[in-house]
């Protein structure tokens, strides 16, 4: 969708690396993977109890953003993404 083509448009500019979270995921899948990963902030459209803990930014408010441009610094050996495999044991593994 566009929303998701922004959001991660945003993440890159912002410096952040972008992990894909599927909502249909159980809850223990996805909590492993927010703590493996080291998710600070999670934007996404709908709230999930998964999340606590995460700074949250909805896609529907972020026209109430400052329009100002965000001056991070971006570096070629930055991480952009982690995506996270089944693995061979189960518990889902990031690369």
């Amino acid at each position: 969708s566009c929303a998701l083509v922004a959001a991660l448009l945003g993440v890159l500019k912002a410096g952040g690396a972008y992990v894909p979270l599927d909502p249909s995921y159980p809850a223990g899948r996805l909590s492993a993977m927010i703590a493996d990963a080291g998710v600070q902030r999670v934007v996404l459209q709908a709230l999930n109890p998964v999340f606590d803990g995460c700074e949250l930014v909805q896609v529907d408010d972020v026209g109430n953003e400052p329009s100002h441009a965000c001056n991070v610094a971006l570096d070629a050996q930055q991480l952009a993404y982690v995506i996270f495999t089944s693995g061979s044991t189960g518990r889902p593994k990031g690369v």
